[in-house]
């Protein structure tokens, strides 16, 4: 499967980041497809004391730590 094709960005070793596209793929310690700084989830990393959800091609679901994470 080529990397450039649609389904290629979701391939672990095609290494696919776009932060705002609001899909987590493996490239991706989270995607919440927005801009929001420390909202959880900033520029494809999870946040300090945050802990984050991933599903492939769904958006990231982070929440913050009740404890130490």
């Amino acid at each position: 499967m080529s990397c450039d094709s649609q389904f290629g960005k979701f391939e672990k070793q095609c290494n696919y980041k776009n932060c705002k596209d609001n899909m987590w793929t493996p490239a991706e310690e989270c995607d919440d497809g927005n801009s929001i700084n420390n909202d959880g989830c900033t520029n494809c990393s999870i946040d300090k004391n945050y802990y984050c959800l991933n599903r492939m091609k769904q958006p990231s679901i982070c929440y913050k730590c009740q404890n130490h994470c």
